[in-house]
């Protein structure tokens, strides 16, 4: 998913939340799963999610090599070894999913998110445009004029 598509997800997403992560599966499936945290901190979404809340999504966990093509996923020793998960989250609680592909795997709590805001993703699209634009074309493109 490029950019735009994640700056989409991230305007999109009613809930953007902190869990700690309490069911992962022990064994790498290379599939798709439910995972399961409970709500630490909730950086969007406070009238529908309180701290505490269990919520569940699926995501497909892989071990390198066997990622797909198509959703998000998390390498399996990644994912056993963190304690917590930022994310951003679509769905009515507890049953969600993940918004595009917007989430990290964290080591411990956190009291501030870690995934960057949409300002300064926004920020990054648009500095990408304005690159692109100012690439000098190609004598194909310039001989067409």
């Amino acid at each position: 998913m490029g950019l735009e598509g994640r700056v989409i997800a991230r305007r999109g997403a009613p809930f953007h939340v902190q869990l700690e992560l309490t069911r992962v599966p022990a064994e790498c499936p290379n599939g798709e799963v439910q995972i399961e945290g409970r709500v630490v901190r909730v950086f969007r979404g406070e009238a529908l999610l309180q701290p505490g809340t269990l919520v569940s999504f699926p995501l497909w966990v892989c071990n390198n090599g066997g990622e797909p093509t198509g959703p998000a996923y998390v390498y399996h020793h990644a994912l056993v070894t963190a304690s917590h998960m930022e994310a951003y989250l679509e769905g009515t609680p507890p049953q969600c999913r993940v918004a595009g592909y917007e989430f990290t795997l964290l080591p411990a709590s956190s009291a501030l998110p870690m995934i960057r805001d949409d300002d300064a993703l926004e920020r990054t699209l648009r500095e990408e445009m304005l690159r692109a634009a100012a690439r000098p074309r190609g004598a194909r493109e310039i001989w067409k004029q």
